[in-house]
């Protein structure tokens, strides 16, 4: 299954226009369902988190989902949103998962919502796949101090006699840390 473009730029003039967006229809569910499906995917290889779905049953023209079908469709959504670890502070939104029969049901808003949420988690998703923390100066075998205390000098002077850290290189052992981890620089 592809990944595929969500919309959610969805406003009141396409329900009043009854434009194609103002509708919420069977090929609507089955995109958003299948972009679940990637994204639990995304979730599963990189956090290696098996998130259980409730299972759904595909709707058609001739059927109608229930008040409990959209529940768990949402709690999907939201189950995903949960586990991801991505903080609300970056555009995500805490979906509503208990609607009741009778009484609000989902707008355009709020399928919105749904739409971006899912898009926003597969490109925070991505973004840390690629995501490779960098460390400053490392150094094993020596006190506290030893290993911070360069980090008050300056560069080298131009007649290169002070040494400075050589940042990104770890190295174990005290006399390996002695040999490697120092450089002279160049001004």
């Amino acid at each position: 299954m592809a990944w595929t473009e969500p919309i959610y730029d969805r406003v009141l003039a396409d329900i009043t226009n009854k434009t194609s967006k103002g509708f919420f229809n069977v090929a609507d569910w089955v995109r958003i369902n299948g972009n679940t499906q990637i994204v639990n995917a995304l979730i599963n290889v990189l956090k290696s988190l098996n998130i259980t779905f409730d299972t759904l049953t595909p709707p058609t023209i001739a059927t109608i989902p229930n008040i409990d079908d959209v529940n768990d469709f949402v709690d999907n959504i939201e189950r995903i949103r949960a586990a991801s670890g991505v903080p609300l502070a970056t555009g995500l939104v805490a979906l509503k998962n208990d609607y009741t029969s009778g009484g609000i049901a989902p707008d355009y808003t709020t399928v919105n919502d749904w739409e971006r949420d899912l898009d926003l988690l597969r490109s925070y998703l991505i973004k840390a796949a690629y995501y490779t923390p960098y460390c400053g100066v490392t150094s094993v075998g020596q006190t506290r101090f030893w290993q911070v205390r360069f980090r008050t000098f300056k560069f080298a002077a131009p007649d290169n006699s002070i040494r400075s850290p050589r940042a990104g290189v770890a190295v174990c052992g005290t006399g390996l840390q002695r040999q490697n981890n120092f450089r002279r620089y160049a001004v």
